[in-house]
């Protein structure tokens, strides 16, 4: 782990350890965690990297809470993990044996506005933190190299040719990849990823390229899944896709070597190149003034919460400060880091203030800022 990220992680530890209470108080939450189950609420479909994500961290929380507890995982998919979190906020126990994780773009949802079914406030749930601060990850525009595009600016202005892009089904907000739900014997689980991620399969990255950097994308959706989209770059008929680092690492490590089939143009959801992909500018460096820089980085904020767990709003605090410190402990476990190498997960976690500060950022952006940033993500232009 980096040294930064070694000094945050170690930090949420020593914060949480520190408020958690001691003596006769201590006792009682061990009694709380031996005596009850845990339940992680997953806002994703079976088998997709999401469930994978809630089933490995599942596997090592347990062991890091007072007094040891069995943690299962409770599927709750439907609308990218809005029902999920509708659930969290309003009907799940808030006696600290539930929390959840859904797509990293429903607290977006929710503080714009965009959609009237949202019934949560992400500024009231108790957020553990996230596993994925996106400090080793970044959103790729991914193109053939028979395609003929050499930089981001072949595909750029009124003289650049336009690239194909595929997505999967608009109704297909989180990842329909395959993944095991557990780790069978002797099964490379890189192979069952199919090459996605949450992020790589919906059109609103490259919608909002296209209307604030000028990029001349064309966005075919309907993909059942990124194997499918995959299939059809090999096939020619279209020309790349958006896909995180992490799950292309998992996935298709052979289309990033030297001698790889796709090459990366772009790379968006940081406030600096990777230095894996030090040739690909960031989104924010295409921004030809401040306003369009501004609005790539708030749409980029969910991303450096990728993995992020809440519980309800009202747990009792010794409760939740037992789960934010067993949840910040999980991601120096050798076997959870093991997991995530495996199921090529980034892990740069960072603790529950840190994401509070990425919400509040959103939520008090600019109204006009907001607005424009609503629209372009509606697909309405600006």
């Amino acid at each position: 782990m980096p040294r930064k990220m070694r000094t945050i992680a170690a930090a949420a530890i020593a914060l949480a350890a520190a408020l958690l209470p001691t003596g006769a108080a201590t006792d009682d939450i061990a009694e709380f965690y031996r005596s009850n189950r845990v339940r992680i609420v997953a806002g994703h479909l079976p088998g997709t990297a999401g469930d994978a994500h809630a089933r490995l961290l599942g596997r090592h929380l347990g062991r890091y809470l007072p007094g040891g507890s069995v943690v299962i995982v409770q599927n709750m998919p439907g609308a990218g993990g809005l029902i999920a979190a509708n659930y969290l906020y309003a009907a799940a126990p808030a006696d600290g044996s539930v929390l959840a994780t859904f797509s990293h773009d429903i607290p977006m949802l929710a503080l714009l506005g965009e959609n009237a079914n949202v019934r949560f406030d992400p500024l009231k749930l108790g957020w553990l933190g996230s596993s994925s601060g996106y400090e080793d990850d970044a959103l790729l525009l991914l193109v053939h190299n028979g395609a003929g595009f050499a930089t981001i600016e072949d595909a750029r202005g009124e003289s650049g040719r336009e690239l194909v892009l595929g997505v999967t089904g608009e109704h297909a907000r989180g990842s329909d990849v395959p993944v095991a739900l557990r780790e069978p014997a002797g099964v490379n689980l890189n192979l069952l990823f199919g090459g996605a991620a949450e992020e790589a399969t919906s059109g609103a990255v490259p919608h909002l390229l296209r209307q604030v950097l000028g990029l001349n994308l064309k966005v075919i959706s309907g993909f059942p899944d990124s194997n499918a989209i995959d299939a059809a770059i090999a096939r020619g008929e279209i020309d790349g896709r958006m896909a995180s680092l992490s799950a292309i690492r998992a996935s298709r490590p052979q289309w990033l070597g030297p001698s790889g089939s796709m090459r990366a143009l772009m790379q968006f959801g940081r406030a600096s190149r990777h230095p894996a992909f030090a040739e690909a500018p960031t989104a924010r460096e295409l921004a030809g003034d401040e306003a369009t820089r501004e609005i790539i980085a708030l749409a980029e904020m969910p991303y450096m919460m990728s993995r992020a767990y809440a519980t309800p709003p009202g747990v009792p605090p010794a409760r939740a400060h037992a789960l934010a410190s067993a949840f910040a402990a999980v991601h120096d476990d050798a076997g959870f880091r093991a997991g995530a190498a495996r199921l090529g997960f980034d892990v740069s976690p960072i603790g529950p203030e840190q994401l509070r500060r990425l919400l509040g950022r959103i939520a008090e952006a600019p109204a006009e800022l907001r607005d424009r940033l609503r629209k372009v993500r509606a697909g309405g232009g600006e």
